[in-house]
């Protein structure tokens, strides 16, 4: 990894761990003890009052739901008064969610309260994650995948290279009539870390501009939901992925039965290279490094693993790019590879 590589993925991880702090600094000392809320026991509460701040009232505090309640409630001879449907902050819902709580709560109403043993002035409204806990969740979980896939995407590769040297870190599968090295741009493990990102994204925004949209705070109560909907989404997109990543569209095949190397998409999208190639026709794989234009850059150099075959209706010999690497040594180990491979086929 060069020296500017690891500097930017240092100030990469340095700004998500930040940004992780700064959205969950309000939120994680009360996550754990609303979850143990489940335990606590049970009694019967009055609802005396409930509104939706302003501004100008007090206790209001901006990046908090604005919604106010108070609530009676008995526990033996002593009876206690509360503000707390829940413990913490709320998860920042806004106006139209304070709205709808406001309609659930109203005065009157005689609802169960749940108190701590030891402490029965300590009581909440809603126990265990709410549907405010996972729309937190659904933020924070993407910022943490992105706090573990930053230094994961230099770290993995390297060791594959170890792990698997004679292809450059690469994967690949070999039997006697059939090798087939996998030339996929991303492994299936950055694909799903990637989706574990942009879907819970994706979904809390859907879920934002539906609920302004319908003018809908009640909305924010398919929290759960919604995260089955992601889990289920990011698994199914994920499956996809990797099986369209290991689809021939990302592999370089020699096939002794059939006589042919089937060839990738990188190697045919000139529209020029067959999609594969007679066995007998193909002199083998070399690796190759030019520098790549870029507007506005100075160039990249980039390193190749082609494939040389004669054309037999030219009669000349033609290549065509079958890998794309940053390194030399995967394009180098991989050409090493398909040739053994290519040697062993026609023997």
């Amino acid at each position: 990894m060069t020296l500017k590589s690891l500097f930017g993925r240092s100030v990469g991880i340095a700004a998500t761990c930040y940004t992780l702090a700064l959205a969950g600094r309000g939120y994680f000392p009360s996550a754990i003890p609303q979850a143990l809320t489940w335990l606590w026991p049970e009694t019967t509460g009055t609802i005396v009052s409930s509104r939706v701040l302003t501004a100008t009232d007090e206790g209001w505090e901006p990046l908090k739901t604005p919604f106010a309640l108070r609530y009676r409630y008995k526990i033996g001879d002593r009876e206690y008064e509360s503000t707390t449907y829940r413990l913490g902050p709320g998860a920042s819902q806004g106006q139209l969610y304070a709205e709808w709580l406001e309609l659930r709560y109203p005065p009157g109403r005689t609802l169960p309260v749940f108190y701590q043993a030891d402490q029965p002035a300590l009581s909440v409204l809603e126990r265990g994650w709410t549907s405010e806990d996972a729309l937190m969740w659904l933020v924070l979980v993407p910022l943490g995948v992105m706090a573990v896939l930053i230094p994961a995407s230099g770290i993995v590769p390297v060791l594959a290279t170890r792990k698997r040297p004679e292809t450059g870190g690469l994967l690949s599968e070999s039997s006697p009539d059939r090798a087939t090295l996998f030339v996929t741009p991303l492994e299936p493990w950055l694909v799903f870390g990637a989706l574990m990102v942009a879907v819970p994204i994706a979904a809390v925004v859907a879920l934002g501009l539906a609920e302004t949209a319908f003018r809908a705070g009640r909305l924010v109560d398919l929290g759960w939901p919604l995260w089955g909907a992601v889990i289920g989404l990011v698994v199914l997109l994920g499956r996809a992925a990797a099986k369209w990543l290991r689809s021939r569209h990302w592999r370089v095949t020699i096939d002794r039965v059939a006589g042919e190397v089937c060839l990738p998409d990188r190697a045919t999208r000139d529209g020029e290279a067959p999609a594969s190639l007679p066995l007998a026709q193909v002199s083998g794989f070399r690796a190759e490094a030019y520098e790549q234009e870029r507007r506005k850059l100075p160039p990249r150099l980039v390193h190749l693993t082609l494939v040389e075959w004669n054309d037999a209706d030219t009669a000349a010999s033609r290549t065509a790019p079958v890998l794309m690497a940053d390194d030399a040594g995967t394009a180098e180990q991989s050409a090493k590879w398909l040739n053994a491979r290519l040697v062993e086929m026609r023997g």
